[in-house]
């Protein structure tokens, strides 16, 4: 599933290398959140060779792991709420600073930053010495602020809120449960439940959202 979504970043990036216009057509703007393909594309839209570099490294480098450790499928919804998680931080400050809901972002950095948020907890609660990974993690958030470097990081700390979350809902289930079904179900339950407040930060924050149903 890494090498999946590592590929599926490589064709749209081309495409988009290809035709300009699909970067507006791709990108999440907070004012037209209420198109679908808004929420989805940009997790897999970049910009330049060195975004799309420095994310799918990330991106292989975690997701490796992470993906042997959770399976294709958990491994893939926490990639997807990681995204989404960015998206509804970049609308939440859109409401709190007006310029936010003109501002286009693209990127997979917030999935990239939900599964490095994942696996520190991951690491944290199985005693592994966490410095290394505190520091990696808050000199990247540190350059999001930094004024010209042009970074969503609404949508970095959105991801990282989001897939820390997730992660931790994923660990209860399989602490607390004793069997593989049981783990299973309480899986399912978690990511109910995740994406139901996902949706309720949608239908709370965007614009229109709920006049579609």
């Amino acid at each position: 599933m890494t090498t999946f979504l590592v590929l599926i970043n490589v064709v749209v990036f081309i495409a988009t290398y290809l035709n300009d216009d699909l970067l507006n057509t791709f990108a999440f703007v907070p004012i037209f959140s209420h198109s679908p393909v808004r929420w989805v594309m940009p997790m897999f839209t970049h910009v330049s060779w060195w975004h799309i570099f420095a994310n799918m490294y990330s991106l292989f480098l975690i997701g490796s792991v992470l993906e042997a450790n959770l399976g294709k499928l958990r491994f893939f919804l926490l990639y997807i709420i990681s995204g989404i998680g960015g998206n509804i931080a970049l609308i939440i400050f859109a409401h709190l600073n007006s310029e936010g809901w003109l501002t286009p972002s693209v990127g997979a950095s917030g999935c990239v930053f939900g599964l490095f948020g994942a696996f520190m907890l991951r690491q944290r609660l199985s005693g592994a010495n966490m410095m290394a990974l505190y520091v990696m993690m808050a000199i990247n958030l540190v350059i999001g602020f930094i004024p010209g470097f042009h970074i969503a990081w609404q949508a970095h700390v959105g991801g990282l809120v989001c897939g820390t979350a997730t992660m931790g809902g994923l660990y209860l289930s399989e602490k607390f449960t004793q069997t593989k079904t049981t783990e299973n179900f309480g899986d399912v339950l978690v990511f109910i439940v995740i994406f139901t407040l996902l949706g309720y930060g949608m239908i709370h924050y965007v614009p229109g959202f709920a006049n579609l149903f």
